[in-house]
């Protein structure tokens, strides 16, 4: 295994311990929380459970890249580094790439484990990512209210898609999402109408790996986001504990803040 962290981040006792993988498996994550100056408590939190909430979206959606993709939780098998060529020359998000890649190659898996412990620290060092976030969280006048969060209904839209995709083979897009035309704007936004039309003359195998390959978790992110920009604009934490996504809950104040951090980062997932 090839183990990746930082030298701000404080490994559990037994993070050596972890028995050889599969060889099916591409990578291990590590479960994660920020720790924190006092006065970056609200945004190291709300930060997490960012984080946490948009995988628990994909996870609800079906979606295969249902993963944290944060460099210092990363454990790789050496086969499957090779078969991707290590990390990409990037001056930010290459452990989102590198996954990205991982997760073509084999299975990617979580650590039941012991949670890894991240400093949370504001910084401009790169375009996005820990440090630009704590910033602009940080900055904000009311956090817990003006601070963003995808709308549930974007991952409400993946579900549909994912659920209905392979159907795509034999079957006119606007067949397949009539009732969605949100999703029949995203196909022609995406390029992805004029693709299908190829792919077809392939066999279902081939054409199921096409769109496999093919919406990965970049292009995941960019439908999410062609979703917020055109349908569903993001929204405050409290209006997206709504019982989809993240627990039923009234969030309008830090202690609340904590108790869905807790929630989010220590108890078992319920397996959406």
């Amino acid at each position: 295994m090839i183990n990746s962290t930082d030298a701000d981040v404080v490994l559990p006792n037994n993070y050596f311990d972890t028995p050889a993988p599969a060889l099916s498996t591409a990578a291990i994550l590590q479960p994660f929380h920020h720790y924190f100056a006092a006065e970056l408590e609200l945004a190291s939190k709300l930060y997490d459970i960012s984080m946490y909430y948009y995988v628990r979206g994909l996870r609800y959606a079906g979606s295969g890249y249902a993963f944290h993709t944060i460099g210092s939780t990363l454990r790789i098998n050496a086969k499957h580094y090779a078969q991707v060529r290590g990390f990409p020359k990037r001056n930010a998000a290459e452990d989102f790439y590198i996954l990205n890649k991982l997760a073509k190659t084999g299975q990617i898996e979580i650590n039941p484990g012991a949670a890894i412990r991240i400093q949370a620290r504001l910084s401009d060092r790169a375009p996005f990512g820990t440090g630009p976030a704590l910033q602009t969280i940080s900055s904000l006048a009311a956090p817990i209210t003006d601070y963003a969060f995808y709308d549930p209904r974007v991952f409400h839209m993946l579900r549909i898609f994912l659920a209905t995709a392979e159907q795509l083979h034999n079957q006119d897009p606007e067949i397949c999402f009539r009732q969605t035309p949100e999703i029949l704007n995203w196909l022609n936004h995406a390029g992805l109408r004029q693709l299908l039309g190829q792919q077809r003359r392939s066999l279902k195998p081939v054409f199921e790996r096409f769109l496999r390959d093919w919406f990965d978790g970049f292009q995941t992110l960019k439908f999410i986001h062609f979703m917020r920009d055109q349908y569903f604009p993001s929204m405050s934490l409290d209006s997206i504990c709504d019982g989809t996504v993240l627990p039923e809950a009234h969030i309008q104040n830090l202690e609340a803040v904590r108790w869905l951090h807790r929630a989010l980062t220590e108890e078992p997932d319920p397996g959406l």
